[in-house]
């Protein structure tokens, strides 16, 4: 999968494509029913299959301090979607002057003259244009006087719900990583850089990659059945701990991964994918550091029992 990063950098092969449009933030079931179709349709014509997606993202610039924690960084969603079958994705920064194209004029930089698109694929809740002022309809209109048709394929549902990055954000939030997961179509992950931390549970025994949890979907605080990926390091079974660390004083939300098998991995400064399956319990302070200890070796032994009926290896 080939990626464009703006208007100047498509590749000529691209033109006469069948396109979506999305933020396509966590590339959930709903995502994934757009991006098929999208690569059926192409398929189909024997054109490319491109998807068009924005960074940052839209609410960041036109509702400033209300955009939402992200389910995936724009690394990770864009290795969910390679694995789409897409021929490229169209990464669009979303800028001030992108942000003032009325609907026409959306249309006509880059589904025509950029892309001369044959066909665009998109979810019934689609806006686009300056203040949302286009949606299917308009876009409907606007493809038969310029040559492309639009398609609305249904919408997903799991467990009786449409399947949406809002949805499944709450789900997150309440702890309910399992529907969150369903919704998703694989496990809900966390995706950061490590950084250094105080080491103090390498004094424990109980060395840990720490990531911070700024502006990331994350459940409630709590010890976490996990497993731990990277470049470097296939995945693995783990044990994580969401919080502040307070029985140390308090901390910046961190989430802390303590790999059972692969402890002497150096993974400072590396981005690593931490899944989350199951929470052990609530976040405690303890009295001493021994009382600590003592906790994190019964979390190892139920965690290791959990893990026997999970499937964390891809």
């Amino acid at each position: 999968m080939k990626l464009a990063r703006g208007l100047h950098h498509i590749p000529d092969g691209w033109r006469g494509c069948v396109v979506t449009i999305g933020n396509f933030d966590g590339v959930h079931r709903g995502h994934q029913s757009l991006l098929s179709t999208t690569t059926y349709l192409a398929q189909e014509h024997g054109v490319p299959a491109i998807a068009i997606t924005f960074e940052p993202h839209p609410r960041a610039l036109l509702q400033s301090g209300r955009v939402p924690d992200r389910l995936t960084t724009l690394s990770g969603k864009l290795r969910c979607m390679t694995q789409q079958q897409l021929d490229g994705v169209l990464l669009l920064r979303f800028t001030p002057r992108l942000a003032a194209l009325t609907p026409e004029q959306f249309v006509e930089m880059v589904l025509v003259e950029a892309l001369a698109v044959r066909a665009v694929v998109v979810g019934g809740n689609f806006r686009f244009g300056a203040g949302g002022a286009g949606h299917v309809d308009t876009l409907t209109t606007m493809g038969a006087r310029r040559g492309f048709t639009v398609v609305q394929p249904a919408d997903v549902l799991t467990d009786g719900t449409i399947v949406s990055s809002t949805r499944i954000r709450q789900l997150v939030q309440q702890g309910q990583l399992t529907a969150a997961s369903r919704l998703l179509g694989w496990p809900f992950e966390i995706e950061g850089r490590v950084h250094q931390g105080d080491q103090r549970g390498r004094s424990m025994g109980y060395p840990t990659a720490n990531l911070p949890m700024t502006g990331v979907t994350h459940p409630p605080k709590g010890v976490y059945v996990a497993a731990m990926a990277s470049r470097e390091l296939a995945w693995q079974p783990a044990i994580a701990n969401l919080g502040n660390n307070p029985t140390f004083g308090w901390h910046p939300l961190r989430l802390e991964v303590h790999l059972l098998r692969q402890s002497a991995v150096a993974l400072y400064h590396r981005k690593v994918r931490v899944r989350l399956y199951h929470r052990l319990r609530d976040e405690k302070v303890f009295p001493d550091v021994q009382s600590l200890r003592r906790q994190i070796a019964l979390d190892i032994e139920q965690a290791e029992h959990h893990l026997t009926t999970i499937p964390y290896e891809e």
